[in-house]
């Protein structure tokens, strides 16, 4: 963004045309194996969150919230222990990647679901209005593509400089996930990027 606060040149335009990809997203706009490709991706996360949050070093990692009096209604899940929503993304998305058994793209270096998924789950359990299925697809969906494409465009070269890559696509990842659930406007948009 230049001082002004507006986005400039080539960058300014992709950013731009990747925040009406996400603004314009609709259920019906994702292919059918897409959909059932994301069913299963979903359903693989919180099984990675299941089984994860069983293992010593999550443990750990719920004991320090728990220590920092991190607590809230969001459900850490496989626990007893509910956090605010993000502590509760923080140990949900640590879990699912504790063991390295879940999704990954090798090409853009991302495992989309430990990001994607403990978002969309704390905006449903924390929003008034009920999230269907459709919505919270379409989140994760534009959540991965983002952060598949942020991981091309990152690339590997962030690895040899001692960059985890999964912590860069993970990080616009959710915040796509998150603001698409939120509605968000092409100006918050920005905001959540930068």
């Amino acid at each position: 963004m230049s001082e002004s606060g507006s986005d400039t040149g080539e960058f300014g335009e992709t950013l731009t045309k990747l925040s009406e990809y996400i603004i314009d997203l609709e259920y019906d706009d994702i292919p059918s194996k897409v959909v059932e490709r994301e069913n299963k991706h979903i359903i693989d996360t919180i099984g990675c969150i299941l089984y994860g949050t069983s293992t010593s070093w999550v443990k750990k990692v719920i004991a320090v919230s728990e220590h920092l009096g991190e607590s809230g209604d969001t459900s850490v899940l496989g626990s007893d222990y509910s956090a605010t929503p993000a502590r509760a993304v923080l140990i949900n998305g640590t879990a699912s990647h504790s063991m390295d058994f879940d999704d990954h793209c090798q090409e853009a270096g991302i495992h989309a679901g430990s990001a994607t998924v403990p978002a969309a789950l704390a905006y449903a359990e924390n929003t008034d209005e009920p999230v269907s299925g459709e919505e919270f697809i379409t989140a994760v969906t534009a959540g991965v593509e983002v952060g598949i494409r942020s991981g091309f465009g990152i690339g590997y070269g962030s690895v040899s400089q001692g960059w985890h890559i999964a912590g860069w696509t993970g990080a616009f990842a959710a915040a796509t996930t998150a603001g698409k659930l939120y509605d968000l406007d092409h100006s918050q948009l920005s905001h959540a990027r930068a």
